[in-house]
C-alpha cells in the first residue's frame, strides 16, 4: 500500500465511514507485525486490517471492553477493587471487592455507564513512559496498585500506559483508538461476581448469549482458593518464591495436589463400578490427557482394579469417507470422522463379556484394518479407559447406558493471573506447551505448531466446549510453576521466527507474554511423573 508519511491506521481504513456495519477494523498487521489502529506508517507496507472475526482483533476487543467495564465498574461502586479472574463461557468473569454483596441493580447501572462512555466516544490514550515513571503513576492508584508490580519484569526499559478518562492501567496487549468502538456486550450477575460477554462469533452484531457452566466455575474457584492458600495469585508472588528458593516446596505441593485429586477420581470410580465400566476422558488439545489417563490407571489398580486403554484414534472412518468441512476440507476433528457405529457396537459387546477384535487404523494409508491377535475380552466390572476429544459428546456413545459411563473432562485452568488486571489465557498456556513437545518429539517446527493451533480452536469450540458440562469430574491440569518452566524450551523458539513468518505477530505476543515469567530449574525439581514431563520430556508414564 502506497500511503503519505506518518498517516494512523485510523486514517487509512477511513474508520468513520464503516462504524455501522460488522467489519470495524480493530488493529492491523503491518509486514506481519501487529500494531493499534494509532500507529502511525510511515513508508510503504503491506496492511492487513484486523476485525472481530479475527483472533488478534477479538482479543484486542475484550481487553478494551475489560478497560471500560474497569472504570464504569470503579465509578459506580465507589471504593469497590475490580479484578479481572478467568475466562468464561467466551467472556471474561470480574471478582468485586465491594463493601455490599452485589445485585443485579448493581449491574444494570454498571452496564448503563458503559454505554454512556461508548455514546461519548471517549479516547482511549496509549502513552509510553519509562519504566519507572510508568510504576511510579499506576502505584498512585491503591484500588489496583499490583499493577505496577508486573512492569518490573519487562526487558524493555520503556513501556506504556492505557488512559481513558481519570482511569490509567498497564495492560498486556493493545487497545481500539476510543470506547466507541466497543458497542456490542453484555453483563450478567453470577456466583456474587460479574460476567462480561463480547459479540458472538455468529453475529458480531449482537453479544454471546449467556449460558452457565458451574460445574466449569467451580473448578475455577477452587484452582483461586488454592493459590491463595499457597500465596500465589499473581506473577509477581509467584517470581518472588523463585528468588526466595520457596518454589520448591510449592512444586511439591502442587505435585501432591494433583496425585490426591486422582486418588479422588479413582475412588469415585470405585465407589460406583457400573457407572466406571466405560471412563471417558476428554478435553482440549495439550490438556494432559494422556499423562492424566495413565495416572489415574495407576490409581485403579492400586483400588485393586484391572482398568484397561482402549484408543480412540484406531476408529477413525477410512480417510475417504471422512467428512468435509465449510471449506470443501476434510474435518478430522468432528465427531463424524469416528465410525460410531462400529465404536457403539464393539463397546456394548466389550461390556457383555464377549471377545472381541480392535480396529488398528493405519495413519499412512488412512484405512482401519483387523488384525485376528489384537482381541480383548474383559472381566464383568473391569473398567475400560477411553482418551478422546470426543469423550464427552453423547452422540459418540449413544448406544451406551448412562449408566455405564463415567466422563472426565481434563483441561488446564490457571490458578493465577499476570495481575488484577491481566489474565493468563488457558488457549495460550495449551499453545506454549504443545510447541515444547510437538518440536521435540513430534518433528514439527515452531511455525507450524502456531499456523495449526488456530484450526484446532476453532474446532474445540464447535467439538469439545460445548460439553464441557457432561462431565462427572473435572480435573484441573495446570501447575502454577509450568510457565517457567516452559519458557526455557520455548522463548527461545520464539525469538527464532523470522520477522517475514506470516505467524510473526503471534510470536511476539507470545514472547512478550513469557517475559513475565523467571525461570526456574528443571530436572532436580520436577518428578518424573508430573504431567508437565509429556511437554518438556522425561516423563515415565508417556
Amino acid at each position: 500500500m502506497n500511503i503519505q508519511r506518518k498517516k494512523k491506521l485510523e486514517q487509512l481504513w477511513e474508520i468513520r465511514q464503516y462504524q455501522n456495519t460488522e467489519n470495524i477494523p480493530l488493529a492491523a498487521k503491518v509486514n506481519n507485525n501487529l500494531y493499534p489502529l494509532s500507529y502511525e506508517v510511515e513508508e510503504e507496507a503491506e496492511i492487513t486490517f484486523l476485525d472481530i472475526t479475527d483472533n488478534d482483533g477479538r482479543r484486542i476487543y475484550m481487553t478494551s471492553l475489560t478497560f471500560l467495564f474497569t472504570r464504569a465498574a470503579r465509578e459506580i461502586l465507589d471504593g469497590a477493587i475490580v479484578i479481572v479472574k478467568h475466562s468464561l463461557q467466551n467472556g471474561i468473569y470480574f471478582d468485586i471487592k465491594y463493601k455490599e454483596t452485589l445485585k443485579s441493580t448493581h449491574v444494570r447501572l454498571i452496564e448503563k455507564r458503559m454505554r454512556q462512555l461508548v455514546e461519548e466516544n471517549v479516547l482511549i490514550e496509549r502513552i509510553s513512559y519509562t519504566r519507572e515513571e510508568a510504576i511510579k503513576r499506576l502505584q498512585e492508584d491503591k484500588l489496583s496498585s499490583n499493577n505496577s508490580q508486573l512492569l518490573r519484569y519487562k526487558d524493555s526499559c520503556m513501556t506504556h500506559i492505557y488512559r481513558c478518562g481519570w482511569l490509567q492501567v498497564y495492560y498486556y496487549g493493545y487497545m481500539v483508538p476510543s470506547t466507541g468502538y466497543l458497542k456490542v456486550f453484555s453483563l450478567h450477575l453470577y456466583n456474587h461476581g460479574i460476567v462480561l460477554l463480547g459479540p458472538s462469533e455468529k453475529n458480531p452484531n449482537k453479544p454471546t448469549g449467556f449460558i452457565p457452566q458451574p460445574k466449569l466455575f467451580q473448578v475455577y474457584k477452587n484452582a483461586s482458593e488454592w493459590g491463595k492458600i499457597m500465596g500465589i495469585s499473581n506473577v509477581h508472588e509467584w517470581n518472588c518464591a523463585i528468588q526466595s528458593g520457596e518454589y520448591r516446596e510449592i512444586v511439591r505441593v502442587t505435585e501432591a495436589a494433583h496425585e490426591k485429586k486422582i486418588c479422588e477420581i479413582a475412588d469415585m470410580i470405585l465407589n460406583n463400578r457400573e457407572k466406571g465400566r466405560i471412563i471417558l476422558i476428554a478435553g482440549p488439545s495439550s490438556s494432559g490427557k494422556t499423562s492424566f489417563a495413565h495416572r489415574l490407571e495407576l490409581q485403579l489398580k492400586v483400588n485393586g482394579l484391572s482398568p484397561i486403554t482402549i484408543s480412540m484414534d484406531n476408529y477413525f472412518v477410512d480417510r475417504e469417507e471422512t467428512p468435509l468441512d465449510e471449506h470443501g476440507e476434510p474435518d478430522f476433528e468432528t465427531v463424524d470422522a469416528v465410525d460410531i457405529t462400529l465404536f457403539n457396537r464393539q463397546m456394548a459387546e466389550i461390556i457383555a463379556g464377549e471377545e472381541v477384535v480392535l480396529p488398528t487404523f493405519d495413519f499412512v494409508t488412512g484405512k482401519k484394518y483387523f488384525d485376528p491377535t489384537n482381541k480383548i475380552q474383559v472381566e464383568e466390572k473391569q473398567p475400560i479407559i477411553l482418551e478422546g476429544i470426543h469423550g464427552l459428546n453423547p452422540k459418540l456413545t449413544n448406544q451406551i447406558p448412562d449408566g455405564n459411563k463415567f466422563r472426565i473432562y481434563v483441561s488446564p485452568l490457571t490458578q493465577m493471573n499476570l495481575d488484577s488486571h491481566n489474565k493468563i489465557s488457558t488457549s495460550d498456556l495449551r499453545l506454549i506447551r504443545r510447541m515444547a513437545r510437538d518440536t521435540q518429539t513430534r518433528g514439527k517446527t515452531p511455525q507450524a505448531v502456531i499456523e495449526a493451533f488456530d484450526k484446532l480452536k476453532k474446532a474445540e469450540q464447535k467439538y469439545i466446549f460445548p460439553y464441557q458440562e457432561n462431565a462427572d469430574v473435572m480435573f484441573n491440569s495446570a501447575l502454577i510453576y509450568e510457565l517457567s518452566v516452559l519458557k526455557k524450551f520455548v522463548y527461545p523458539m520464539l525469538q527464532s521466527i523470522d520477522c517475514n513468518s506470516e505467524v510473526y505477530s503471534e510470536t511476539r505476543r507470545l514472547e512478550k507474554f513469557l517475559q513475565f515469567f523467571d525461570e526456574m530449574e528443571l530436572e532436580i525439581d520436577i518428578p518424573p511423573t508430573s504431567l508437565v514431563r509429556e511437554f518438556i520430556g522425561g516423563s515415565t508414564l508417556v
